[in-house]
């Protein structure tokens, strides 16, 4: 991962705690979601709405701001919620 942002920095583990540990979580987090969204897979097949909402909270949780961080984490909780209320049909 790289950042354009000063408030980036906490992934390479630099400045103070909060943020690093603000940043190394969503960085995850954004991670999970957005390979979730591109291999169509999350805790199972995604449909076309689940992996759009993977990718658009994906992409919100990698860039370091509070606004974007708490829309990814509503998008990935929507998605999981949808595929844990989702019966199995595989």
């Amino acid at each position: 991962m790289f950042t354009l942002n000063p408030r980036g920095v906490g992934i390479l583990l630099k400045g103070p705690a909060w943020d690093v540990v603000w940043t190394v979580v969503t960085s995850f987090l954004g991670l999970t979601a957005l390979a979730g969204g591109v291999e169509n897979w999350f805790l199972k097949k995604t449909t076309l709405y689940e992996r759009v909402m993977l990718l658009a909270g994906g992409l919100m949780l990698v860039y370091p701001v509070a606004l974007y961080d708490a829309i990814g984490v509503v998008l990935m909780g929507a998605v999981v919620v949808s595929q844990k209320m989702r019966k199995n049909l595989l």
